[in-house]
């Protein structure tokens, strides 16, 4: 009698057991990311797409780099993980009826370019070919300068007497034949 009662409790608790797996239509899927260095990856866009499942479900990871995904229906999985500065991971699972899996990833280091792109163009260092310069004859008076027209014209930017003629003014690297002087209209 023992025996009988006790085979029957048996197969209460295993009738009981099926009973509550054939409530649960859904499953689960979680993991954690990591970096490469196998630390917590926080702030991971992780998404799951399926045939099973309308649309595609997203998560982000929290603090400790974990994700959970919750009541999904049963079917293969395509789980991506995604983050800026790192190459895109897939991975595929296949979640069954009343089941929780773990799906875990470590990310790897991408590749991250750059364009630089100038849209501006700097302004040349003379706008203009001409130069020019007004001394006053007290200005002249007190500089310690020579009195003939070479010397005064050589205190004008862009102007230098240094060249193989004596007394020419040479202006922006020119030779002297190229420049005309003209002092109140006159060569």
């Amino acid at each position: 009698m023992k025996r009988h009662i006790l085979w029957t409790a048996l197969l209460v608790l295993a009738g009981f057991g099926l009973a509550q797996a054939q409530g649960t239509q859904t499953g689960i899927i979680s993991g954690s990311v990591k970096s490469p260095d196998g630390l917590a990856f926080p702030g991971v866009s992780v998404s799951a797409k399926s045939p099973a499942l309308q649309g595609v479900r997203t998560s982000t990871t929290d603090q400790n780099g974990n994700y959970i995904f919750k009541a999904l229906p049963p079917g293969r999985y395509l789980i991506t993980f995604q983050v800026n500065g790192m190459q895109t991971l897939e991975k595929t699972a296949d979640l069954e009826l009343g089941r929780s899996i773990s799906v875990d990833g470590t990310l790897q280091v991408g590749g991250v370019t750059e364009t630089v792109t100038v849209t501006e163009t700097l302004p040349g260092i003379v706008e203009t070919a001409s130069g020019g310069a007004n001394y006053k004859a007290s200005e002249i008076d007190t500089l310690p300068t020579g009195r003939t027209v070479a010397a005064m014209a050589a205190l004008t930017p862009g102007l230098t007497t240094n060249t193989p003629n004596a007394g020419q003014v040479t202006v922006s690297g020119s030779f002297s034949y190229d420049n005309v002087f003209l002092v109140d209209g006159v060569t």
